[in-house]
């Protein structure tokens, strides 16, 4: 077995692993100029038998990763010592770089996803989440036809109020991954949610904070992740007006706008658990696609 950190000249056989869905090299290239990941942090594995795999991993907070692109060759019908010691010696060559943290999102559509699973349990990894991916064609879209709240964009209301309104929403979540995340140190968890979803943006004027007759009722992070797909990254209502159906109105200006730059459906992972969530989306027109396994280890 042998592990190759990427280069610039073996980009596209990072990009385009056979037997797997193509990365863009563009994209790919953007992350790297933006510094939310890096040729030292993507890999390419070849076994003994001459498949190819690989592996790429994004800045997601201090000392810790959010790995993407993973494929293990499934040549290794059924045999998982080799893509363990591959995820193995990955991880130990992070840890040695000072990461503590990596976590990784597996889709139950990806191929041989229940291989994958099992190889990344052996290789330490825990599941500590499951969320429900649903989406939303534009056809589809239930809108409101009158929205009760007023909103201001983060490029109007700036930093500080919307770090606030991050904390207060994130109270009692349902979202177990947001509550694990701000657990510890609200602000802290703030500033790092919102440094990873501005480093993912395309726009802060359509990121909003809600009001009903300028009392603050919650926040939408709606985003673009390229022409054709876009996504509600972001959404929560302050504890105190939770109740009266405000998510729907969130819910309502958020994909709007998205519709409007001209995305052509709309994604929205949530915890399997967060029922009232599951409710509006069915309610605004999304159906479930997929399952999400959040996985995360600790290399302390």
């Amino acid at each position: 077995m042998i592990i190759t950190p990427l280069q610039k000249n073996n980009l596209p056989e990072f990009c385009h692993t056979q037997g797997t869905e193509d990365i863009d090299e563009k994209s790919l290239l953007n992350l790297w100029d933006n510094e939310i990941s890096k040729p030292g942090w993507c890999f390419i594995l070849e076994t003994d038998q001459g498949q190819k795999g690989r592996i790429g991993f994004l800045r997601a907070g201090e000392n810790s990763l959010n790995m993407f692109g993973l494929y293990l060759p499934n040549s290794f019908e059924g045999a998982l010592e080799s893509p363990v010691r591959f995820l193995t010696e990955i991880f130990h060559l992070l840890q040695k770089e000072g990461i503590r943290q990596i976590h990784y999102h597996l889709e139950s559509d990806a191929i041989d996803h229940l291989m994958t699973l099992e190889a990344l349990k052996k290789a330490g990894m825990q599941v500590t989440q499951t969320k429900k991916s649903l989406t939303l064609q534009e056809k589809d879209f239930n809108k409101l036809s009158d929205n009760r709240l007023e909103y201001k964009s983060l490029s109007e209301i700036g930093k500080p109020a919307f770090l606030q309104a991050m904390q207060i929403v994130t109270h009692e979540t349902l979202d177990r991954e947001d509550e694990k995340q701000y657990d510890n140190n609200r602000q802290n968890g703030a500033e790092e949610h919102f440094s990873f979803l501005q480093e993912i943006g395309d726009r802060e004027d359509s990121w909003y904070l809600a009001y009903s007759r300028g009392v603050f009722v919650g926040l939408v992070i709606p985003q673009l992740f390229n022409k054709q797909t876009g996504a509600i990254n972001y959404i929560g209502v302050d504890p105190k007006q939770r109740g009266k159906g405000y998510v729907v109105d969130l819910l309502d200006k958020g994909i709007a706008s998205l519709f409007e730059r001209n995305a052509q459906y709309v994604i929205a992972d949530i915890d399997e658990l967060n029922f009232p969530m599951e409710k509006a989306l069915i309610k605004m027109g999304f159906v479930e696609v997929k399952k999400i396994r959040v996985l995360s280890i600790s290399l302390v």
